[in-house]
Parts: structure tokens; C-alpha cells; sequence
């Protein structure tokens, strides 16, 4: 019994120890298990801390790089906007140089010339007479022609300083040059076609148009031997005599070029004589552009002599063209030998217009016989219609101002202008009708066409002509009835 007892006591101890054992073992491998996790969280924490920072630090320099970046920025800002000050102001003065010894020189060169009074009164030019020439007088023998050879003469450039510095677009229009001609001494007409290809840019001319109207077959076979080497050159023949007006539509209707340059067949173009009108016309496509236009003498040894800086075209109420002056705002507004300057006409034997602009407005009045009074209707058109007209001193161009012509007027001069009259002067054609009044029994013929082309462009009223235009208009002394 007792040994019983005692293994059962045995048993009973051992099952004791066993089971304190394993309860020993599983508090020892719970207490690792929750220190790595603890350890397991610090790393986290602590990598999150770290990252944090390093984040910190990223964004502070990041943000003093871009301020730093920013002021560097400002300060070659402001180095740039005190150098961009400086080249300004030197800019400024180097003008300022420029204009005042543009305006010395021009002065110089304009004390020379006769001074234009400022009112509507005739300028001293030249003015033709009537009378026509012999047909062969274009072959008189013994004049000093100073073009004999196959060159052009060196002429005076009376432009000022400034126009010579005057800078033009890379891309101007090119042109088209349209000169009719009758009865006209060859070697006059060489040198015209001549001044033209010598000097024009090769690019802005696109070709010259002559237009022969109905000159004589012996006359003709002279010509076309003189200009058969000649570039850019074509002759263009009408079958029966048309005169000036419908000779110039006949060379218009060749070109192609988005400039088209009227001029007569007796000139001489000067230096940079196409580029201003070129430039004038592609700002505005509703602009005429007029050169300059300088004298050449009728007689050897044909001198070339400057035209003043302060005319522009008017009118006679007789509706003859005339010279005036400026007025007195205008002289002192523009810069002298350079600015453009308005005119109310043209004296319409030389002229540059848009060849869209030229179609636009109706070309010439194909009612108007030979010559006359066509200038001042084109004048008249386009401002009504909405375009405008300038004279360019930077612009020369030489013309002969003969006391005679190479041909004859039409039988009834008056036709031409009764029909500008009735086309675009409204009331105010009376005082025409008062200065002129045998135009009244004159038969302007059929000028619907003419009538109807005003309506459909919406033109102004001759009012508006006056009162914008040419407010200087004087009228005759007594009101019409």
C-alpha cells in the first residue's frame, strides 16, 4: 500500500512537473513574438520619421533652388530692361540726329528751288499748248540727244537723306509698267524703257507694256527694231486709233502683276523710284501712289530739275487740273521731302494702283474720248469709293513737259468732262455748268454703265468730297442758278 501510494504520489508529480514545463515553454515563446513586433513597429516609425525628414529636406532646397532661380531671373529681367532703356534712348537719339540732318539738307536743297505760295494758285510748271507735230518729227537730225547709246545718262537724285535710309518689306507686289505711245521720238521712248529696266529691281518688275496705238507701219517696223532685244517687254497694237484713256485699259488688261504703274512715254524714272509706291500700295490696297514728278526740258540738253515738296493736284471748276499748294497745317505737320502727301487729284499721266483696286472702282470711263479730264475722274472715284491718293517725295520720276503734242484732241473736249460732271459731281456741277455753260448743249453720251458702277460701290456724295478732301475748294464768286 504504501508503494502504491508512493508511485501514485510520483505520478502525480511528474504530470505537476510536466504540465509547469510546458507552460514555461509557451510563456518563453510568446515574450520574442511580442518584441519583434514592437521592434517591427519602431522600424516603421522610425523609417516613416526618416522619410519624413528626408522629404523635408527635399522640399526646403528645392524651394530655396527655385528662389534662387527666381532671382536670378529678376535680376537679368532688370539687366535686360536697363540695356533695352539704353538701346532705346540711343535709338531715339540717333533718329533724332538723323531727322535734324535730314531736315538741314533738306532745307539746303529746297532754298534752291522757287518757293510754291500755300493757296489754291497756279504753280509755275510747265503747260502744254495745243498743236500737233509732224509725224516724222520724232527723227529731227542734229539735236544733242544726250541717249544716243544704249545706256541711260546719270541724272541728279534730289532725294533726302532719309529716303535713301528708308527701309521696305522683303516681300513687296511686283508690277507691271503700261506706256502708251503715238508719234513719239524713238530715242525719248529708249530711254523711258530704259530708265525703267536699269532702274528697277529685277524682281519687282514683272514686265512693260507699250501700246502702240494705230502709229504708222514705217514708224512701227522702227520701233519694234529698236526694243526687239529688250526683256521684259511686249508691244501691244491697237487696230484703230482709241487715244490715251482706252490705250491705257488695252495695256492694263495684259498685266497680270498685282501692281499695275501708268506712265507716258516721255519720263525718266530716278533711283528707288518703284519701291515706295510699292510699299504704299501693299499697306493699303485702296491707296493710288503718285511719284514725285520732276521736270525735264523740253530742248537740249534736256536738264533734269527737282520738283518742289509742297504741291499737290487740284482743279478748275473749268475741270482742268492745276497745281496748288499745301496748307499751312499740313507744312508744318509732315516731315519735308519724306511723308507722303495727301492730294485731292492727280495730274494722271503717272501713277500707281492695286490692279484688283484699278478693276474694283471701274478702271477708266470707256466713254471718255482721246484724253482729258479722265485724271480728275478717277481722282474724284476713288476717294468717293473709298480709297484715297498720295504724292510720295520719295518717289521721282522726270517728265518733258513739251509745249506741244504728239498728237491731236478729240473734236468736242467738253464731252469728257460733262460726263464726269454728271457721274460724280451732284449739285455742284453747276458751277461747271456756270463757268462753262455752252457744256450744256454738249451730248455726253450714254453713261448708265458709269452711273450704276457709283451705285453698286455705295460712293460718297461730292459733299463729302469738299468738306474731307478738299475743304480749300473754292467756289466761283457767284452761287449757280
Amino acid at each position: 500500500t504504501t508503494l502504491s501510494s508512493s508511485s501514485a504520489a510520483s505520478d502525480v508529480y511528474k504530470r505537476q512537473t510536466q504540465s509547469t514545463g510546458r507552460l514555461k515553454h509557451c510563456s518563453s515563446s510568446t515574450g520574442p513574438r511580442k518584441e519583434k513586433k514592437i521592434m517591427a513597429l519602431i522600424n516603421q516609425y522610425f523609417c516613416l520619421v526618416v522619410a519624413i525628414i528626408l522629404v523635408f529636406l527635399l522640399y526646403s532646397r528645392q524651394a530655396t533652388s527655385v528662389k534662387e532661380i527666381e532671382n536670378n531671373l529678376n535680376t537679368r529681367l532688370n539687366t535686360l530692361q536697363k540695356a533695352q532703356e539704353e538701346i532705346t534712348q540711343n535709338e531715339q537719339q540717333k533718329k533724332d540726329d538723323l531727322e535734324e540732318l535730314v531736315r538741314k539738307k533738306s532745307n539746303d536743297l529746297h532754298s534752291q528751288i522757287k518757293t510754291v505760295e500755300t493757296s489754291t494758285k497756279f504753280i509755275n510748271y510747265p503747260r502744254p499748248k495745243l498743236g500737233l507735230q509732224p509725224n516724222n518729227h520724232w527723227k529731227r537730225p542734229g539735236d544733242n540727244f544726250p541717249y544716243q547709246n544704249f545706256t541711260t545718262r546719270t541724272i541728279p537724285d534730289p532725294r533726302v537723306d532719309l529716303c535713301k535710309l528708308q527701309a521696305f518689306d522683303y516681300d513687296l507686289p511686283s508690277a507691271c509698267v503700261v506706256l502708251p505711245f503715238l508719234n513719239e521720238w524713238i530715242p525719248i521712248l529708249k530711254t523711258s524703257v530704259m530708265s525703267i529696266l536699269e532702274r528697277t529691281p529685277s524682281h519687282l518688275l514683272d514686265k512693260i507694256v507699250l501700246v502702240d496705238d494705230a502709229n504708222n507701219a514705217s514708224y512701227m517696223s522702227d520701233v519694234r527694231q529698236t526694243f526687239e532685244t529688250f526683256p521684259k517687254l511686249s508691244i501691244v497694237s491697237n487696230a484703230k486709233r482709241e487715244g490715251l484713256i482706252r490705250a491705257r485699259v488695252a495695256g492694263a488688261n495684259t498685266c497680270d502683276s498685282p501692281v499695275i504703274v501708268f506712265l507716258d512715254c516721255h519720263i525718266e524714272v530716278n533711283v528707288g523710284w518703284l519701291e515706295p509706291l510699292l510699299q504704299l500700295i501693299k499697306e493699303d490696297p485702296t491707296t493710288i501712289g503718285i511719284p514725285e514728278i520732276d521736270i525735264i526740258a523740253e530742248d537740249p540738253p534736256y536738264e533734269y530739275t527737282a520738283a518742289p515738296d509742297s504741291n499737290r493736284g487740284g482743279f478748275l471748276w473749268i475741270l482742268e487740273y492745276t497745281w496748288i499748294g499745301l496748307p499751312q497745317d499740313e507744312q508744318l505737320d509732315r516731315r519735308e521731302g519724306y511723308d507722303p502727301r495727301k492730294t485731292p487729284t492727280m495730274a494722271g499721266g503717272l501713277f500707281a494702283i492695286s490692279r484688283t483696286w484699278w478693276e474694283f472702282i471701274g478702271k477708266y470711263d470707256m466713254g471718255m474720248d482721246i484724253y482729258g479730264a479722265e485724271n480728275l475722274e478717277i481722282s474724284f472715284r476713288c476717294w468717293q469709293c473709298g480709297g484715297s491718293m498720295y504724292i510720295l517725295p520719295c518717289s521721282r520720276v522726270g517728265h518733258i513737259f513739251r509745249g506741244w503734242h504728239t498728237y491731236d484732241f478729240p473734236s468736242n473736249p467738253d464731252k469728257n468732262k460733262v460726263r464726269l460732271a454728271e457721274v460724280w459731281m451732284d449739285d455742284y456741277k453747276e458751277y461747271f455748268y456756270q463757268v462753262n455753260p455752252n457744256a450744256r448743249n454738249v451730248d455726253p453720251e450714254d453713261m448708265t454703265d458709269r452711273k450704276e458702277l457709283r451705285k453698286r460701290l455705295n460712293c460718297r456724295s461730292f459733299q463729302w468730297y469738299r468738306d474731307n478732301v478738299f475743304p480749300e475748294m473754292q467756289l466761283p464768286p457767284s452761287e449757280p442758278k
